[in-house]
């Protein structure tokens, strides 16, 4: 009856332990990265024919194009941007304020992106045009979860939000 009884102890020690477990990585997926610190970088656009660099020491974002293994200077924009995105013509820039978290304290007026087009600011979006429904963007432990960028091409940018899949049209500056 002993053995019994410790067979059954065990084995309920060890369904908590993987109770515990799967409640650790589900908690562990909800839990907010620290930021890295700013640094200059490259993006490439898609299709790899266009990059730009945000540049720290400078204080620039250069878009460059890849000409017979040359790259070219196509534009520049003053500051320095932590989250940059090219399409794939090398036309459209998206710089995201907040790229999937929003401060627990945001305002729904702050702008989210702002779309440049050859270096020349083109468009903005505040939260407010991207997220209508305030109360599904999810919290995690220090931000709000909005969603993210999908996907970006010559013609659009196709955003993941809490929403759904939501797509800005460069052309229509609409969403």
């Amino acid at each position: 009856m002993h053995t019994a009884l410790h067979a059954i102890l065990e084995e309920k020690v060890k369904n908590l332990f993987f109770v515990l477990f799967i409640l650790f990585l589900f908690t562990s997926a909800f839990a907010d990265e620290p930021l890295l610190p700013p640094e200059t970088y490259i993006k490439y656009s898609n299709n790899e024919r266009f990059y730009v660099v945000s540049d720290l020491d400078k204080g620039t974002t250069t878009c460059y194009e890849i000409i017979e293994n040359e790259s070219v200077k196509k534009w520049k924009i003053n500051g320095w941007n932590s989250s940059v995105f090219i399409t794939d013509d090398g036309m459209f820039c998206v710089i995201f304020e907040f790229l999937n978290l929003l401060p627990l304290d945001y305002s729904e007026n702050q702008i989210l992106f702002t779309v440049y087009k050859n270096g020349i600011k083109y468009d903005e979006k505040k939260i407010s045009d991207v997220i209508k429904e305030k109360e599904k963007l999810v919290k995690t432990v220090s931000h709000y979860d909005w969603g993210g960028l999908k996907n970006i091409d010559s013609k659009k940018m196709i955003l993941d939000t809490v929403e759904g899949i939501k797509i800005y049209d460069f052309d229509k500056k609409s969403l």
